[in-house]
């Protein structure tokens, strides 16, 4: 839909949701208004938000470490705690090596738990198949249900454990 000189590109269910608001033309140009005041694609930084707490790595070795305030086209704001103050700085891209995003190592956990209690468990129902008193079945199933429910309980410990621990991932350049 064009109006005022604005395109406005609303498709579908959306479209016809939306097309009281666009007919005022207000919509479209508060739309415009957010495309232009946005950082181009060379400088954005995918998945990264004001509040998230980010490590920027300057040049000489200068490391800093706090939370994003605003984050602008040429510079981002970060605010950093020393003792009881608060830091805010304005940063240049430019001036800027790499900045990494702080997650959890959740995932990263309950694969290596979750793999090794499978292995484990596994070797565990091989090795001590032949102290079932009763009919277990083969030693293949056995060493095959234990390694299901090992794995499981790994998975769910490391998880567990990796949540526990912070990890950080480049996001920028």
């Amino acid at each position: 839909m064009q109006r005022a000189g604005v395109t406005c590109g609303f498709r579908g269910r959306a479209g016809v949701a939306l097309l009281f608001l666009t007919w005022t033309g207000e919509a479209c140009t508060s739309l415009h208004a957010q495309e232009v005041t946005r950082a181009p694609a060379s400088v954005t930084m995918a998945g990264v938000a004001p509040g998230d707490v980010l490590r920027i790595h300057r040049g000489e070795g200068a490391t800093l470490l706090g939370r994003l305030e605003a984050l602008h086209a040429d510079s981002l704001l970060l605010v950093s705690e020393a003792g009881a103050d608060l830091s805010r700085t304005w940063l240049p891209l430019s001036s800027l090596e790499t900045v990494e995003i702080r997650g959890r190592a959740t995932r990263k956990g309950a694969w290596i738990l979750g793999i090794s209690g499978a292995v484990l468990g596994g070797l565990t129902g091989a090795a001590f198949h032949g102290l079932c008193e009763s009919d277990c079945g083969t030693r293949g199933e056995v060493a095959l249900t234990l390694g299901a429910f090992g794995g499981l309980a790994g998975g769910i410990l490391g998880a567990i454990v990796g949540a526990a621990f912070p990890s950080y991932r480049q996001v920028w350049p």
